[in-house]
């Protein structure tokens, strides 16, 4: 898996997808470490800009592996978006 450019998202997507994107009426969490590599966080700046009612969350401190890396901060981030107390 290598590293992916934070263009990729933006350009590799049709008008569209980014539409459908914005329309979604689910909860979204995107959850991502700060020196994940293969999906670096300007890729899910991106996503998060184009879905208006979702959450972002940016591990510090975390790869690509977020929830083997940081559990306890995995747990409490997706327990926090589910509306689960800890």
């Amino acid at each position: 898996n290598p590293p992916r450019d934070p263009s990729f998202l933006a350009s590799g997507m049709s008008t569209a997808t980014r539409m459908e994107l914005a329309d979604l009426a689910v909860p979204i969490l995107w959850l991502v470490g700060e020196d994940d590599a293969i999906m670096p966080p300007p890729m899910f700046r991106i996503a998060h800009s184009l879905t208006p009612s979702s959450k972002l969350a940016i591990v510090p401190g975390c790869g690509h592996s977020v929830y083997f890396e940081a559990p306890s901060a995995f747990n409490a981030i997706v327990m926090d978006f589910l509306g689960i107390a800890g």
